[in-house]
């Protein structure tokens, strides 16, 4: 998915969620979770691998790995790394638990 279709996404969720602010006057935590996973598509795995080591998972296991077979489809230059980063998140994310 090309970069700018990313950033019209997050732009849109963020849209919504500040019309949803002013109906209800108060913040939707999926749309606030909906657009952390949108702003990780604009990152590359490993800042992605990183991101997890540094702050802890916010996401599902199987979130990370659609989120990496979209980034290694959508991306020539990490189309062969799809299995490497699943490894690795594996690695990182054995006995940690998920902060939701």
């Amino acid at each position: 998915m090309p970069i700018f279709l990313l950033i019209l996404h997050y732009r849109d969720i963020y849209a919504i969620q500040q019309k949803l602010t002013t109906i209800s006057a108060g913040r939707e935590v999926s749309l606030d979770h909906a657009c952390q996973y949108f702003a990780l598509m604009l990152l590359s795995g490993q800042d992605i691998l990183n991101g997890i080591v540094e702050n802890g998972p916010q996401f599902q296991q199987i979130d990370y790995k659609n989120l990496f077979e979209l980034l290694c489809r959508s991306r020539p230059d990490e189309k062969d790394k799809v299995e490497w980063y699943n490894n690795r998140l594996k690695d990182i994310l054995d006995g940690v638990p998920v902060k939701i």
